[in-house]
């Protein structure tokens, strides 16, 4: 909705929306960081109602049980979608699948000359920087964990996100001016290249042919220049 009506509301406005978003997002990824609150709260809802757990049993006889905390990881994973897709349609020519008939060039130079500023850029690569570093962190936790209470049953859906962002970058349609690419690239590069540390053989496809497309060219072109 934000966006459909994005040429009725001024930039301020547009800054405020963008901060709400980060501020449900930042919520929901504080409170899936706090087991121990987490625990607290579903330990007060199995006295109270005595659900929360499910026994399944192991070999010899013995039942396990397995805490089934609340969590509000599908909240995390699915704003950092929507704020996403918010930066990529304000910056680049990128439209949200769901109303894609209903943003045309006329429509998409106009939210340009509204929206489009240093301070919108500079918003973007700070969120772009912390989903990337926040991903790699989550993913690294979860290989390092022996808990299942540290299970982030959100790294599915991160990484759908990631994939947006990296699909993006490589979209000519979206992005179809390769300076601009490449800047955004830039700000972005140490964040992109911790990502192949995950174990995802999605991203690091994307990963790789960013810089065999893109970064290869470019350094080959300044080695030249620089007389190396």
């Amino acid at each position: 909705i934000v966006l459909l009506h994005s040429t009725k509301i001024s930039a301020e406005q547009m800054h405020l929306v963008i901060t709400c978003f980060q501020d449900s997002h930042q919520f929901a990824r504080e409170f899936n960081q706090a087991i121990d609150w987490r625990t607290h709260i579903w330990s007060k809802g199995k006295k109270k109602k005595k659900r929360g757990t499910f026994k399944k049993k192991k070999k010899g006889g013995s039942v396990e049980v397995q805490k089934n905390l609340p969590d509000l990881y599908y909240q995390e994973a699915k704003s950092s979608g929507v704020i996403l897709e918010v930066f990529l349609t304000l910056c680049t020519q990128y439209v949200p699948s769901s109303f894609a008939t209903e943003i045309n060039g006329e429509l998409k130079t106009l939210i340009f000359e509204k929206h489009r500023s240093l301070n919108i850029w500079n918003r973007f690569y700070q969120f772009g920087n912390q989903l990337l570093k926040d991903y790699v962190f989550d993913c690294t936790q979860q290989c390092n964990s022996d808990t299942p209470l540290a299970t982030n049953e959100s790294i599915p859906w991160k990484s759908a996100v990631v994939l947006l962002l990296l699909d993006s970058l490589l979209n000519d349609q979206c992005i179809t001016d390769n300076v601009q690419r490449m800047q955004i690239l830039r700000k972005l590069y140490d964040n992109v290249v911790k990502c192949v540390e995950v174990e995802n053989k999605d991203i690091r496809k994307r990963i790789v042919t960013l810089f065999s497309r893109f970064f290869r060219p470019f350094i080959s072109q300044s080695v030249k220049v620089s007389g190396l």
